[in-house]
């Protein structure tokens, strides 16, 4: 069973920008010859802006965890016994410091940073091979902690496509959540899902994200077969929680 990729134009609000979401667009797909998901980067012809200056206005924090990122591929040749305590604390606070300027990078609209960031990740992981992430029970990294007032975000990006405990006919895993707390009553709200879901091969494998709260679970926006790169699913994420919050504040 198989399925075809395609992306659609993302628009440049909400938390877009010219340097980023355009130019490069990453998902997870599956294989056509097996159920093995692969994490792949799209180059794309689009972009405002330009190289050489993109090089001059490097961001000396984003160097800095990308260099830390790129030195870590080599622990496992370096130290004894991977992963060792040593180097799940080290990994731990480098996951932290990721989590944080992804955040900051995105908050200030530098999309294209945030991106860095989390396909250096992802070559870590690679790198690394499953099976220690696997030891470490770590099946995501926290991708963006977001400020909405009151309410606070936290994303988290699977390292792989989480399967959904379902129909066993079906096809049916997680790709991105988005949990929602109320940081002044303390407490949890809601939590976004970016699904892939395949009926059996009975029709074409649909994205979808789905919310789900103490009033159930809903469809909060629908990509058919057209799979969205992060800052869509994002600006969906806002755009619906914002239409939504008051009856949250209400409950």
């Amino acid at each position: 069973m198989s399925f075809t990729l395609r992306y659609a134009d993302v628009p440049s609000s909400m938390g877009h920008c010219c340097s980023c979401v355009c130019k490069r667009t990453k998902a997870f797909i599956r294989q056509a010859s097996d159920d093995e998901w692969v994490y792949v980067d799209f180059d794309s012809d689009f972009t405002d802006f330009d190289d050489d200056e993109e090089t001059i206005c490097r961001d000396e924090a984003l160097d800095e965890i990308l260099s830390a990122l790129e030195d870590a591929l080599c622990w496992p040749k370096q130290q004894s016994f991977f992963p060792n305590s040593t180097a799940i604390d080290s990994m731990n606070a480098m996951f932290c410091v990721a989590t944080s300027q992804m955040s900051r990078l995105a908050s200030e609209g530098k999309c294209n940073g945030a991106d860095e960031i989390a396909d250096a990740i992802f070559e870590l992981v690679d790198v690394w091979g499953e099976g220690v992430f696997k030891a470490l029970n770590m099946t995501s990294f926290t991708r963006e902690e977001i400020s909405l007032g009151r309410f606070a975000v936290k994303v988290g990006q699977y390292l792989k496509p989480e399967p959904l405990q379902e129909n066993e006919d079906d096809i049916a895993v997680k790709l991105f959540f988005f949990i929602v707390y109320d940081t002044d009553l303390e407490k949890y709200i809601c939590t976004y899902h970016l699904e892939y879901r395949d009926y059996g091969g009975m029709t074409a494998g649909t994205y979808m994200l789905k919310l789900k709260s103490r009033r159930g679970k809903v469809q909060a926006a629908s990509y058919g077969d057209t799979c969205p790169g992060y800052w869509k699913i994002r600006q969906d994420v806002l755009i619906d929680f914002a239409k939504r919050k008051r009856s949250f504040i209400s409950c």
